[in-house]
């Protein structure tokens, strides 16, 4: 079986973390509530990773021994099948914690891989250490339980962008949902200026994170361009009206802006307005 980084990397990598890295870390949301001694503790623990572009974080089959914090890059979960394809799981942006649920989970072996689709940072720590930790302080516990919560509510919202009927619809809301992420992460870590910016590549996999076609995805972000809603530039997108966006992404049953954009202009004007 092929080793991941997991089994690779010991814990001087913390030493080669940069003050920002460190800072980064201290403001994630597992550490943000807790006490400076815990944070201290937590800290001390934590391992910190990088991960080059193609890079697993870890294997499906593969010991559990450790749940991750994504700080910068994208990971992609995928399920390997026996045709030796990838059916996508998750694709994890920064600020997400992977194998999180593993703390209140039974399985000793993953039952998918993670990898790193672009240059990658991550904070690990082992299993056994916090599930003590969770034994003994109820805050800790409670942290991961808040956690935990929230991506089950995420979970929701995203199975019912996948319900949408208009791939416009689709692609506006992941669109909203991504950018969403990515500035709570800024602002946790104190950014003054939160990045709107998302990176879609490969954009099949953005497709596939919302059961769309390549081709259909591509179509519904070149709507969304000529409404002066979104920018994109080598595949990453900048979002230039998000209430415009917000407005796209509740047409679920037909009536709005694709039905409109064949009457017109004046009414792709009024839509988005």
């Amino acid at each position: 079986m092929k080793s991941s980084l997991a089994q690779l990397h010991t814990s001087t990598m913390t030493e080669r973390s940069t003050i920002k890295e460190r800072t980064g870390l201290l403001y994630s949301p597992l550490l943000l509530r807790l006490s400076p001694e815990l944070q201290q503790q937590l800290q001390t623990m934590a391992i910190f990773r990088p991960l080059r572009r193609g890079e697993h974080l870890f294997f499906e089959g593969e010991p559990i021994r450790q749940f991750h914090y994504l700080l910068s890059g994208r990971i992609k979960e995928y399920y390997p099948t026996s045709e030796g394809e990838q059916c996508l799981r998750h694709i994890a942006l920064p600020g997400h914690y992977l194998s999180l649920h593993q703390l209140l989970s039974r399985h000793i072996n993953y039952s998918y891989s993670a990898m790193a689709i672009a240059a990658s940072h991550c904070w690990s720590w082992p299993i056994d250490f916090f599930s003590d930790l969770m034994h003994r302080d109820p805050a800790v516990s409670m942290q991961v339980v808040r956690l935990l919560s929230e991506n089950v509510e995420h979970s929701c919202r995203h199975t019912c962008l996948c319900r949408k009927s208009r791939a416009l619809a689709k692609v506006a809301g992941y669109l909203l949902s991504k950018s969403r992420q990515l500035t709570r992460q800024a602002r946790l870590i104190g950014s003054k200026t939160p990045s709107v910016q998302i990176d879609l590549r490969p954009l099949e996999l953005a497709a596939d994170e919302i059961c769309l076609a390549r081709e259909t995805f591509s179509r519904a972000l070149s709507c969304l361009t000529e409404q002066g809603l979104v920018h994109v530039r080598h595949g990453v997108v900048e979002l230039l009206n998000e209430e415009g966006l917000i407005q796209v992404s509740k047409v679920v049953n037909g009536h709005g802006w694709e039905k409109g954009r064949r009457r017109g202009k004046q009414s792709r004007k009024a839509y988005v307005d």
